[in-house]
């Protein structure tokens, strides 16, 4: 009795490891490099990804069919206030620069508002696409239920969301870029005693605690020498004419033929702009019987005369940073919440 055999030839599979030990390369890149998600294959260098694939191809490896497969290719939802001010367009800039690299859509929402959390939600989160968000957190707490909806959903589907600026809680469970607005006050404070004021004041508002931070900052700096001050706290720093009343009251104290000169920190743009103006319109010389330090440099304190020292508020790193760890979760890499430190721009004002 005889018999046929048939013996069939099973190849073996050709795994990551042996690509990239073949490509020299981790095998992490070598996953990116080989991965059908665009957000993944666009992270790796084009010429390593290019050299995996040659290595892959020669070697004979096949992809997996998975549901990665069928993913469309990725999007990046932006979420910024609607000020139109200087800072919220270099940090908007300063993203889509960031971005470039990554050839990856981005979809900017002028707002944080629940409409545009809602419409991002339902056009790209409903499938099967890579996400990721960076926003701030909600300026309004009536939006905050749909932004934590939008969260939810990122969340689960392990997406990642970035958070800029100082305004979520400090205890929010998300990565987040923030300005050290303490170490930006002391800076200021140091400052004023560097140049040789002792009679000081400080104009700082409570109405957010970054603002509050900025006020306690430079407070903490005149406390480390025991040097007296005193502070003006209000609620709103747009409302320029309370602040012109207050003026009014401390100039007639203000000794201006002591040889030491007046220091004044503002926490605030409007606030210093105003205080410039008020005692430059009475003829007091700023930059000598009185020193003045503002904070969010802008063109407009540099365009001043005289122009005004500043701390400058990082918002074109923020964008950077903000990017560049969205991209490492997208590839599974663990990130953690940082604070970017200001500087201090010395002007004629000092």
């Amino acid at each position: 009795m005889s018999y046929n055999i048939f013996i069939m030839s099973i190849k073996r599979r050709v795994t990551l490891q042996e690509i990239s030990q073949a490509a020299g390369c981790s095998l992490a890149v070598a996953s990116r490099a080989l991965s059908s998600d665009a957000l993944q294959h666009r992270s790796v260098a084009p010429e390593t990804a290019a050299r995996v694939i040659a290595v892959a191809r020669q070697l004979g490896w096949t992809p997996r069919k998975t549901l990665r497969s069928q993913r469309a290719v990725g999007v990046i939802g932006v979420f910024l206030p609607a000020s139109g001010s200087p800072l919220m367009l270099e940090l908007l800039d300063s993203i889509n620069v960031a971005m470039r690299p990554y050839n990856t859509p981005i979809y900017c929402y002028s707002s944080t508002n629940a409409d545009c959390y809602r419409q991002f939600c339902e056009n790209h989160l409903s499938g099967n696409r890579t996400v990721g968000v960076i926003s701030y957190y909600p300026v309004e707490d009536s939006h905050l239920p749909t932004f934590m909806e939008m969260y939810e959903k990122l969340r689960r589907r392990d997406l990642p969301l970035v958070i800029v600026h100082n305004n979520a809680p400090e205890n929010f469970p998300a990565v987040s870029v923030k300005i050290d607005n303490f170490y930006g006050g002391m800076l200021g404070g140091e400052h004023l005693l560097k140049v040789g004021c002792r009679k000081l004041f400080v104009f700082g508002n409570n109405s957010q605690s970054y603002r509050y931070e900025r006020l306690r900052g430079c407070c903490e700096a005149f406390n480390k020498h025991n040097i007296s001050y005193h502070t003006i706290v209000r609620e709103d720093e747009t409302m320029q004419h309370e602040l012109l009343e207050i003026l009014k009251q401390i100039e007639p104290f203000a000794d201006w033929k002591s040889p030491e000169p007046i220091g004044i920190f503002a926490d605030g743009m409007h606030s210093t702009l105003t205080i410039h103006n008020y005692f430059q319109s009475k003829g007091i010389a700023i930059g000598q019987k009185l020193k003045l330090v503002g904070y969010d440099d802008s063109s407009m304190l540099v365009s001043a005369y005289p122009s005004i020292t500043a701390v400058r508020q990082p918002f074109a790193q923020m964008g950077k940073v903000a990017v560049k760890k969205l991209f490492n979760m997208l590839n599974g890499t663990a990130e953690k919440s940082v604070h970017l430190q200001p500087e201090l721009i010395i002007r004629q004002s000092t």
